[in-house]
This record gives structure tokens, sequence and C-alpha cells, in this order.
């Protein structure tokens, strides 16, 4: 009985496994899809992409990438079924990752492709025995540069969580002299309308001669 709830586990588990891999979003035609990532400045980034249907694709991938001023970092037409899209960041904030279907034919308006995309960043983005091959490195001189590059990701997201922070904190105080100031001006015209109010009766009862 235990052998087979063990073999049952192992089936569910490798069941999920398999629907894990299988996993990919849909790129509609004549328009873009993108996806919002939070990069610190001077930071490398790899988007590596896996068109699952380039064939019908027939070469016209693009992929789109902007920064948070919505200026173009990259623009690459993506002729291989799978590759990857490298940049670096030069300001801090969300960067859109964009890819797109050129077409001008109405019957692919409907149609949509499966694709896939695993974005890297930083020391993840880096391929350490690509460049230990290139640059005859031994092994320990590949972890000093790996350790190298962790060094300057923290740093570089340290950075970036300190002008967050110091955003942050100017909208705060912003907001608390708003608060304050809207509070001052409302007591004024309470005090103002009361003693308005004040007034405009006593010239009530001096006119009637109540007073």
């Amino acid at each position: 009985m235990m052998h087979r709830s063990h073999v049952s586990i192992l089936l569910v588990m490798a069941f999920l496994i398999d629907t894990i891999s299988g996993l990919y979003w849909l790129l509609p035609a004549a328009r873009e899809k993108c996806f919002l990532e939070e990069i610190p400045a001077e930071t490398l980034v790899v988007v590596t992409y896996k068109s699952l249907e380039h064939q019908e694709i027939n070469g016209r991938l693009f992929a789109l990438i902007r920064d948070p001023f919505d200026n173009i970092v990259s623009e690459q037409a993506l002729t291989e079924s799978a590759g990857r899209v490298a940049f670096s960041s030069e300001h801090a904030g969300d960067h859109r990752i964009c890819f797109g279907v050129q077409t001008n034919d109405r019957n692919d308006h409907a149609k949509e492709w499966k694709m896939e995309i695993h974005i890297d960043s930083g020391e993840h983005a880096h391929d350490y025995d690509k460049l230990a091959r290139a640059e005859h490195l031994s092994s320990i001189e590949v972890e000093l540069r790996r350790l190298n590059d962790k060094i300057r990701a923290i740093r570089n997201e340290q950075q970036y969580q300190k002008s967050r922070e110091e955003e942050f904190r100017d909208t705060s105080e912003q907001t608390n002299y708003k608060v304050v100031l809207w509070s001052v001006i409302q007591t004024v015209v309470l005090v103002a309308c009361g003693l308005f109010q004040i007034w405009h009766l006593k010239s009530f009862f001096a006119s009637k001669k109540l007073v």
C-alpha cells in the first residue's frame, strides 16, 4: 500500500513538472505585449526568448525595450526562433520589455502566437562559463569575477532603494504639508465665518434696537 502511494506521488510530481515546463504566453498580432521589470541603474539585463510558432511568424517578430521615461533603449528584429536580447539600464525604475509581430494582413489580426521568455538581471545575466572559455579564466578568477559582479549588483540595488526611499520621504513630506495647510485654511475659514455671523447678528440686533 505504501509502495502504491509513493508511485502515485511520483506520478503527480512528474505531471506537475511537465505542466510547468509547458507554460507559455500568447503574443497577439499587430499589438505589443509588454512585461514590466523593476531594474536598478547600470544593470545588465538579458532576456531569453523562444518563439514556439516561429515558422508562422515568418521573421516578423521584434523586441522593444523602453526605460522609465519611455525612451527606446533597444529595438531588434528577431529572425531566430530562440535567442537573447541584452541591454544595460541607464536609469533606475520600471523598464518595459515588449514583443510584437509586424503584420499588414488583416487575416493575422485575430491570430496569437505562443512565446516563452526568461528575464535575468545583475549577476544572473552573466554567462560565466562562456566568459571563462573566452578569456581563459581559472575557476578562482571566475569566482572572483562572480563575486565582483554580485557586489556591484548589491551596490546598485542599495542605491536604487535609497533613491526610492528619498522619493517616498519627499512625497510624504509634501502630503503632510498639504494636509496641515488644508487644516489651517479650514480653521481660518471657520473662524472668519464665526466672526462674520457674530458681526451680522450684532448689526441685526442693533438695527432692531434690541441691544
